[in-house]
């Protein structure tokens, strides 16, 4: 921030951002995958005036930076005015620390489609169960140095459907910030079964 003020930025500010994100998938009523990633990486965004550019990086060594902070400047002195540009407002409750553990994903999951395979109608289920955690600090010219973190959880059922007339797909899913607030396991399956089955054998309308 210090850099940029110095190079010419009336306003500036900092985002490094780190999202871990771990997922577990079902195929067929069995567990299919589990896997795990994880990123950290830094965005710079420089105001002059009311000219404002941005620049990302997942390089942190101060060397780097200092080039980017350079050219995230330059940028800046070159891009068109827009009225609207300026530091952003502050705070929301996007945060729940609970961490599902794979088990509990995979009971989620059995439970989940052992609902979709009540209706002998479908012969084929895939579901998935993601969980999400970032965390960010921002801090800019204006005083501003805080952090916030966000988190989601999704869980999503695609199922396939067959008669003697006809085969469909269709799917139901779930996605909230906090845990509490996705649908049960049953409720899910169901909706994905009935919303399958009730395309198979269209007619005209």
């Amino acid at each position: 921030l210090d850099l940029a003020k110095k190079l010419g930025a009336t306003d500036s500010s900092v985002v490094v951002g780190n999202s871990i994100s771990e997922t577990v998938n079902f195929r067929n009523q069995k567990l299919d995958e589990s896997n795990r990633s994880d990123n950290l990486a830094i965005n710079l965004t420089t105001y002059i005036g009311k000219k404002k550019s941005s620049i990302s990086s997942s390089n942190l060594l101060k060397e780097n930076l200092d080039i980017l902070i350079e050219k995230c400047i330059e940028t800046t002195k070159n891009t068109p005015e827009d009225e609207f540009n300026s530091l952003p407002d502050k705070d929301l409750d996007l945060y729940d620390d609970t961490h599902i553990k794979n088990e509990n994903k995979i009971e989620y999951l059995t439970r989940l489609e052992a609902s979709v395979s009540n209706d002998k109608k479908i012969v084929n289920t895939e579901s998935s169960f993601t969980q999400d955690k970032s965390n960010f600090i921002l801090a800019n010219t204006d005083g501003f140095s805080k952090g916030y973190k966000s988190s989601s959880f999704t869980v999503s059922s695609v199922t396939v459907a067959k008669d003697d007339k006809s085969m469909e797909r269709d799917y139901e899913y779930s996605s909230k910030c906090h845990f509490k607030d996705i649908k049960e396991a049953e409720e899910l399956g169901k909706l994905a079964a009935e919303q399958t089955v009730r395309k198979l054998s269209p007619k005209k309308i």
